[in-house]
């Protein structure tokens, strides 16, 4: 998994683009970044790879708000590097992503043949290079990347500590307005009993009215936080429940 995004540089080479801000440039790498990585994407009925509810995703990477991200959007549609598409109204866009990268032509410099002088050829002994072996230190660190039969079994330990049962009410209202079908079978499993301990947990705090923010891109975040998270004595279980807090109770992303 990759932990940088890629800086293309015919964004700032080519005399098309050189007029759009940074904030453009950046974004459309993002964009080109997540189709790689095959994250939030999906297919048209003609095969065409898309973007689903790319503005939103935008605003929480670079931190901008969405007068910024309409900004950059008109900017990438002018020079054509993006095309966005309503499905329908009151439904979130889609964008096409355009692959534009021309190589430049090489420029080929002129050398000029230097003046040969004879001179007397010494017979040139090679060295002897002791080779020293190759040290690679240890990683010790290791990503969570993918959701395993230990994270469940976690989490079912912590589910048991809060003492919560089958799914009740509320927790099936919250599952409705997620779309669980997007997600694999194990973070389905865990997705859910997140959910059951964040009732339990916001029950007892009395603020059961702020579960309702909790969204499929609200999870989606959370989950993409832990993939790209180390394991460490912090359980997955645990860091999703955090991710989604975090995310619900921000002012800022609700204002």
């Amino acid at each position: 998994m990759n932990r940088f995004f890629k800086l293309y540089k015919f964004l700032f080479e080519d005399d098309k683009y050189k007029d759009i801000g940074l904030n453009s440039k950046v974004a459309y790498c993002v964009y080109r970044d997540l189709i790689q990585q095959n994250r939030n994407v999906k297919k048209d009925k003609n095969g065409k790879v898309y973007i689903e509810n790319p503005r939103k995703y935008l605003m929480n990477t670079l931190n901008v708000s969405i007068n910024t991200v309409t900004k950059i959007h008109k900017e990438l549609n002018r020079v054509g590097l993006i095309k966005d598409v309503w499905d329908d109204v009151g439904k979130p866009n889609i964008v096409y992503i355009n692959y534009c990268e021309n190589p430049k032509p090489q420029v080929i410099h002129k050398t000029y043949e230097m003046v040969k002088v004879e001179e007397k050829k010494e017979e040139i002994k090679p060295l002897e290079v002791k080779k020293e072996p190759i040290i690679v230190p240890e990683i010790k660190e290791e990503l969570v990347e993918k959701i395993t039969d230990k994270d469940l079994e976690d989490a079912q330990k912590v589910l048991k500590e809060y003492k919560v049962g089958k799914i009740d009410l509320e927790a099936s209202k919250i599952l409705k307005n997620i779309k669980l079908y997007l997600y694999k079978a194990k973070e389905e499993e865990l997705i859910k009993i997140a959910i059951r301990i964040l009732v339990k947990k916001k029950r007892e705090e009395d603020r059961l009215e702020l579960l309702k923010k909790i969204t499929t891109y609200e999870v989606s975040y959370a989950l993409e936080r832990c993939k790209n998270s180390v394991r460490n004595e912090e359980l997955v279980i645990n860091k999703l429940i955090k991710y989604i807090e975090t995310k619900i109770e921000d002012i800022n992303y609700w204002n």
